[in-house]
């Protein structure tokens, strides 16, 4: 058990000092983290795409995340509700927008990490995103993509540090309503691509995002029991969206 502990303690530091050094030197260099490679102009620096980056560099020092639960009373959701969809049917949403409860009944309800992976992001932005944690999930060896990130916004408290991991089932929050923009709800996203930023919770191009809750169904892992693979959320018809909250 110690020499366990102490192999994984010595994974976060090596990782803790290998993103501090990138970040260091690509500070030093003028070149930042951007979603898309670009070639500069003769003697320039080129933008680093930060998901090939990582993939080569850093993912194989993150837990493999072999299950995947809900982040709303987890493991299946069951007692949650998913307002606004994902996709064309709710006007190009990059996420599902859940709730507890309609309006703010569910402000502070707890939020957790939906399977072991690494806090890449988790700040206050102070704007219509409110407090917002990104998490990184490596997938098992095979599949395609490697990784996926997940955000969960709105947040009305964050319960992790950046540059830090996450066990499955770990809180990493409570529900917000974004200092009083929305009703109370958590906005959550799974991308198959890093590196992608904040965003604007909609797109034309819906490529790089994966439907939540179709994600962790067929991700279940060592859970998966048939029918039980699926969420027990309910869906809400988009009559009730506005209701019981969303963006």
């Amino acid at each position: 058990m110690k020499q366990a502990k102490f192999i994984f303690l010595l994974r976060l530091l090596f990782l803790v000092l290998w993103c501090a050094g990138v970040w260091g030197f690509l500070a030093w260099a003028g070149t930042f983290p951007s979603g898309s490679r670009s070639t500069a102009k003769a003697g320039g620096p080129r933008h680093l795409d930060w998901n090939v980056f990582f993939t080569r560099n850093l993912l194989h020092a993150l837990p493999i995340a072999n299950r995947f639960d809900y982040p709303l009373r987890p493991p299946d959701g069951a007692g949650a509700a998913i307002g606004k969809t994902f996709g064309p049917a709710a006007g190009n949403h990059a996420g599902e927008d859940w709730n507890t409860a309609a309006g703010d009944g569910d402000l502070g309800e707890p939020v957790y990490s939906p399977a072991d992976g690494w806090v890449s992001l988790a700040l206050d932005f102070q704007s219509a995103w409110g407090k917002v944690v990104l998490i990184d999930y490596r997938l098992s060896p095979g599949l395609q993509p490697a990784a996926v990130e997940m955000m969960f916004a709105h947040l009305q408290r964050i319960d992790v540090k950046p540059q830090t991991f996450v066990k499955r089932g770990e809180q990493i929050g409570t529900v917000g309503n974004a200092d009083g923009v929305y009703q109370a709800h958590l906005h959550w996203e799974v991308r198959n691509r890093l590196g992608l930023g904040l965003g604007g919770a909609y797109s034309d191009d819906l490529a790089p995002w994966f439907a939540p809750s179709d994600f962790v169904a067929a991700h279940r892992g060592d859970n998966r029991t048939g029918a039980a693979a699926a969420t027990k959320a309910r869906r809400l018809p988009p009559a009730q969206w506005e209701q019981w909250g969303g963006d």
